[in-house]
Order: C-alpha cells, then sequence, then structure tokens
C-alpha cells in the first residue's frame, strides 16, 4: 500500500514543485519516508500527533546513515509530503502538520550531526540519607554488651 502511495506522491504536483531536489534523490528520500511509515504499520493519512515523534525521530532516522548526502533533502520532501497527504485525504492534518513542524529542527539537526534523537533521562530519585537508630559505637568505647572490654577486642573484632 505504502509503495503505490510512493509512486503517487512521485508522480503529484507537490513532488513536481521540489526544483531544488533532483528527480532520484527525491525519490529514493520520499521511498525513505514510506518506508519508516510501513515499520510503523501506518498510512500516511493516518499518524497523529502522538506518532509524528515515532516516525520522524525514530524511522526515518533508521532510514538515513549519520551524515547522508540525502539528508538534505529530507526536510523539503516531507513538507511536500504533508502537502500531498492533506490534498489526497481533502482535509488539513493540523496536529499531525504542526507536530511534524514541532519536530522538524530536532530531525533535521540529527540528519545532518549523525547523533541519534534521544529521550531526556527522567530526573534521579534524591538519594536518602541513612539515620542511625542509635549513636554510633567507637573502637575503643566500652563494649555494649557490658564486659568491660573496649569494643574492639570484644564485639568490634
Amino acid at each position: 500500500m505504502n509503495s503505490e502511495r510512493a509512486r503517487e506522491f512521485d508522480e503529484s504536483a507537490e513532488a513536481a514543485a521540489l526544483a531544488g531536489v533532483p528527480e532520484p534523490e527525491r525519490h529514493e528520500v520520499s521511498r525513505r519516508l514510506f518506508a519508516a511509515l510501513q515499520e510503523m504499520g501506518t498510512p500516511l493519512e493516518k499518524p497523529g500527533a502522538s506518532e509524528a515523534h515515532g516516525w520522524l525521530l525514530h524511522g526515518v532516522l533508521e532510514q538515513f546513515r549519520p551524515r547522508d548526502p540525502l539528508a538534505a533533502h529530507v526536510v523539503p520532501v516531507l513538507r511536500a509530503l504533508l502537502d500531498f497527504a492533506e490534498r489526497s485525504a481533502g482535509r488539513a492534518l493540523g496536529s499531525l502538520r504542526r507536530a511534524c513542524e514541532d519536530l522538524l529542527p530536532e530531525l533535521e539537526e540529527a540528519l545532518v550531526s549523525g547523533k541519534a534523537h534521544r529521550h531526556a533521562d527522567p530526573e534521579p530519585a534524591p538519594a536518602t540519607t541513612y539515620v542511625r537508630g542509635a549513636p554510633k559505637i567507637g573502637r575503643n568505647d566500652p563494649c555494649p554488651c557490658g564486659s568491660g572490654r573496649k569494643f574492639k577486642k570484644c564485639h568490634g573484632a
């Protein structure tokens, strides 16, 4: 299904409007974008804002090697792909488009730098301080067992 949609996109007016992206590169980038959707098991018009993160920052990044020469074309092709999806669906994909636009700077940075997307680490729990139930017994204090000997010679050995 997605390969058919990729072919439709490649023949669309939105794809033809990408003057700065040569045709072979446009085909390859769109193929990889659709492959990332295929891995999610989602058709182009179906992902919502919540799936945009997984699609762009995980699925798309898996499709491109670090510093891939095609990386420069991903964002323009992705925008044209969203335009195509809106036209073919006959409705605006508002939440998906907004989520994608919010994620594009991070996607672009990850594609250029080759660094994978990382989720923020949760704040570590504050360390709990150990509190003794009784005062500390020093080595030279009398042993608490009542023997009269120093602790180090009695129970501290």
